[in-house]
């Protein structure tokens, strides 16, 4: 267990090897309540795009196939190149 304390504004930093482990970034929208006398911080899952949607259907029915394969089958396109890079990122943030 980390210890932290409230700043004067009442920001209360989250450790990095925390943030690390549950890939948060800057701008992650989080959502708080109060449990007792605790606090339950959970992270709002991101949206997935259209080909990720069609990839996890596929992975679920068995048929585990890459990206590229994907977007052929079900004539999809990805996200726009900034969503990709911030993809690209949060994978090697968890590598780290």
């Amino acid at each position: 267990m980390a210890t932290v304390q409230v700043g004067a504004k009442g920001r209360v930093p989250i450790p990095q090897p925390l943030r690390r482990r549950l890939h948060m970034r800057p701008g992650t929208t989080m959502h708080v309540r109060v449990l007792g006398d605790a606090l339950e911080l959970r992270a709002e899952p991101e949206p997935m795009g259209p080909v990720a949607w069609a990839a996890w259907a596929a992975h679920d029915a068995g048929d585990a196939i890459p990206l590229a394969e994907v977007e052929t089958r079900f004539g999809l396109k990805r996200r726009k190149p900034a969503v990709r890079r911030a993809a690209w990122l949060r994978r090697r943030m968890r590598s780290a």
